[in-house]
């Protein structure tokens, strides 16, 4: 395992590719749960035990693990290699203690919990899934030091090992416990989480042992932040005086740091939470029956899943800018800080855009393909929320990294507040139904979009511009649509109407047009340089085909 540090478009590309190979998995992981499940209704059950699941994770390991990584982050950049070190140890101790006493809880409240969000059958699968919590604590801790070392190889090798088991177990216990009925399957899906989680903390605890066993890990003060234009900026501060922390600054910081993190979070969570507990109900006063209310929120919570696909490459960069940030901003550069800024811009369009605009056009393929029922419009009226919520993600993680912790909490109450009124009545509307649900994600997202840009330009005078760093990516997401619908509708004409086969082929071959079309469009007015290429890799840059060079 390569234990150097990476740059933070290097560490992006590591994570987003290790997010890519798990969210693809997981794509396929639906609709095969839902087939063993037994449909919409039953995978809504079990997406009310995921839904309190995530909620209950976030509580425990939001903020003490991005506290982590911007702690050592910090102190390795100030010369400080011990009191990282000690950082990471008190955390951990504090992570495992709140993860077990949040595993008891949710164990013994499952059946109230199940109760509270409107159904009952969900008691197994939350029951099962709580031992994941103390787990998690754990692994996240391992995840934020690493984070803070900016070396992103630990954690994206771990994630991809902990789906493929997830995935493995739960397809074997689902089919194994589903002849008991609907709790006992949703159980046993649950306990795919638990093992893929146990299974990715003991790798973590591997990799950190055989980093402190090695050169650089046995002589630790050596290391330094490198990339990212760092190395020229500690040279210059090599006369900053090395800074010691006591234990119980140390935990203060710690605790200062990763309490407006787990906040942030646990309100973007708790927005999945109100959409699962008022949704269900809601709709069955707009008069739909329990079983079509669940149904129409396991079609939503599929959707999401699709979603999470750009979000989870974008929260990757989030990972990546933020130990970047906050050293620059330990180091007072704060116009590094602004470019460092704009770059993530950048970054978080180039990916958000396309995959707004492809899921917008092709939802019904990407439905059917992946069968997902026939309820493709939420894609098509969700996927807007992608570029939304991927920017909201990034201005959390910049104000996180230069101390405005509890700026973008406020601002992200202030939608979920919103989420929870405009879900609670639009829901209720049997014209709307399922969609009150869309429209409440977007007011969600808006405002504390708004606010927290206002906050970066104004207050933190960063300089950021979102139309300046949006219209390329727009304009090529333009010209590859326009070449790759009516292709994909050229091709599907031509082959057997109506067949999987047919939308595979079609789609495939529209894919990789599409793609080229992107690149090519994006180099062309400069919206993808070089530089930008070099950043992620080096090698790449060199390899680069020289018909390509030539356009660069």
């Amino acid at each position: 395992m390569n234990n150097k540090q990476q740059t933070m478009g290097r560490g992006f590309a590591v994570l987003s590719i290790s997010n890519i190979l798990v969210k693809v998995l997981s794509l396929f992981f639906v609709p095969v749960l839902r087939l063993l499940l037994g449909g919409s209704s039953a995978y809504g059950v079990y997406s009310v035990s995921n839904t309190v699941f995530a909620f209950v994770y976030v509580l425990a390991t939001a903020g003490l693990p991005v506290a982590i990584a911007k702690l050592v982050s910090e102190l390795v950049s100030q010369k400080d290699e011990k009191g990282a070190e000690k950082a990471f140890r008190l955390a951990r101790a504090v992570m495992f203690s709140m993860g077990t006493v949040l595993t008891i809880l949710m164990a013994v409240l499952s059946k109230p919990i199940a109760r509270m969000m409107n159904a009952e059958d969900a008691w197994g699968g939350i029951l099962f899934i709580a031992p994941t919590i103390m787990i998690c604590s754990l692994l996240s801790a391992y995840k934020g030091y690493f984070q803070g070392r900016k070396n992103m190889n630990p954690t994206a090798i771990s994630q991809v090992m902990e789906q493929f088991v997830h995935m493995i177990v739960s397809f074997t216990m689902v089919w194994l416990m589903a002849p008991k009925g609907i709790v006992w399957a949703v159980a046993g899906a649950s306990m795919g989480t638990v093992a893929g989680a146990l299974v990715s903390l003991v790798f973590m605890v591997y990799q950190r042992k055989k980093f402190i066993n090695s050169s650089d890990g046995k002589n630790v003060a050596i290391v330094r932040q490198q990339g990212d234009g760092l190395e020229k900026v500690l040279e210059a501060k090599a006369e900053l005086p090395e800074i010691k922390l006591t234990t119980k600054k140390l935990l203060k910081r710690i605790f200062y740091y990763s309490l407006p993190i787990t906040l942030n979070t646990a309100i973007t969570y708790a927005g999945d939470m109100i959409d699962a507990s008022v949704l269900i109900g809601r709709l069955q006063v707009a008069g739909f029956s329990e079983k079509v209310s669940q149904g129409l929120y396991g079609d939503l919570a599929a959707t999401r899943q699709l979603l999470n696909v750009p979000t989870s490459i974008i929260s990757a960069m989030c990972v990546s800018i933020l130990p970047t940030m906050a050293a620059l901003h330990a180091l007072k550069e704060h116009d590094k800080k602004s470019l460092k800024a704009n770059e993530g811009y950048k970054l978080c369009y180039l990916i958000a855009v396309p995959m707004t605009a492809g899921f917008a056009v092709f939802a019904q393929a990407v439905f059917t393909l992946l069968g997902y029922g026939e309820n493709y419009n939420l894609l098509m009226a969700l996927s807007f929320s992608v570029i939304l919520q991927g920017t909201v993600h990034l201005q959390s993680s910049i104000l996180q990294s230069v101390n405005r912790l509890f700026t973008s909490t406020m601002f992200l109450l202030s939608g979920a507040l919103i989420k929870l009124i405009l879900s609670y009545v639009l829901a209720g509307i049997p014209s709307l139904n399922i969609y009150g649900a869309v429209i409440s994600t977007y007011g969600s997202f808006i405002v504390p979009f708004a606010l927290n840009q206002w906050v970066l330009n104004k207050k933190e005078k960063m300089g950021i511009s979102v139309l300046g760093n949006l219209w390329k990516p727009c304009l090529a997401s333009v010209f590859m649509v326009m070449v790759g619908f009516p292709m994909y509708e050229g091709i599907s004409f031509i082959l057997p109407q109506e067949s999987y086969f047919s939308v595979l082929i079609s789609f495939a071959i529209t894919v990789v047009v599409c793609v080229a079309v992107y690149v090519y469009v994006l180099m062309k007015i400069g919206g993808l340089t070089k530089e930008d290429v070099n950043e992620i890799s080096p090698v790449l840059a060199k390899k680069w085909p020289k018909k390509l060079r030539r356009i660069f």
